[in-house]
């Protein structure tokens, strides 16, 4: 948490949050509609917390993406990502049609930045999704 930030702990301060935020993205994308191509989400795969269906939120985010943000954290002797069902995830990506950016983040501590990266390079290069 930020300094001063509140935790959410009921269900009405949850909902009178996402409210809120509907409410000023709503304006914003009102205000940018003129000037930009407007406000869409960036789909991040290792941003959810343990409770949270991955899967799932990122299905619900894609059809408003701009981008993806393949972020991995771990691979196995196959160079298959362990923390990400990354057929699964590419698979998402593809139905909900974005041809769009994929962003490539390594997180893990088994191989430098560099390695992780390439790792996931040679998986999207051979299109298994």
């Amino acid at each position: 948490m930020y300094p001063g930030e509140k935790q959410l702990v009921s269900a009405a301060e949850i909902a009178d949050f996402v409210s809120r935020c509907v409410e000023s993205f709503s304006k914003l994308c009102e205000y940018a509609a003129a000037k930009l191509a407007n406000l869409g989400t960036l789909p991040d795969f290792g941003n959810f917390l343990k409770e949270i269906d991955k899967y799932e939120a990122v299905a619900k985010r894609m059809p408003f993406a701009k981008g993806v943000s393949f972020k991995c954290h771990d691979f196995d002797a196959q160079f298959k990502e362990t923390t990400i069902d990354m057929d699964r995830m590419m698979k998402i990506v593809d139905a909900a049609g974005h041809r769009g950016r994929v962003g490539i983040e390594y997180e893990g501590t088994r191989m430098t930045e560099l390695e992780g990266v390439q790792a996931v390079k040679r998986y999207l290069d051979k299109g298994t999704a």
